[in-house]
């Protein structure tokens, strides 16, 4: 309703979930999900990019991307004021239960 209205008309939101979640409890789900263990490695910055990079990515759009996932590991992502339920008028789907969705629809 929010977006077919005039009602953010002009004003930047950050749109954040209800729930913030870290990489280990991502995979904690995943692993749920699955019926197999998951587990979430860290690696530094430098690592990343340079898996990146043997990946194909060259070395500018690695460091960039290393960067952003750097940030959102430091929490960056991890707003919880509730901007998205209220746009779309419900709770957002929990973690667990948007990670089941998605196996199911493959």
């Amino acid at each position: 309703m929010a977006l077919t209205t005039d009602d953010l008309a002009g004003r930047t939101i950050e749109v954040g979930g209800d729930v913030a979640w870290t990489y280990d409890e991502l995979a904690a789900a995943a692993g749920e999900v699955l019926g197999r263990p998951v587990t979430y490695t860290a690696v530094t910055v430098d690592q990343l990019a340079a898996g990146l990079e043997a990946a194909g990515l060259d070395a500018g759009t690695a460091a960039f991307v290393a960067g952003i996932d750097d940030a959102i590991a430091r929490g960056a992502l991890s707003q919880t004021d509730g901007a998205l339920a209220r746009i779309i008028g419900r709770p957002t789907t929990p973690l667990i239960d948007g990670l089941r969705e998605g196996l199911a629809s493959h």
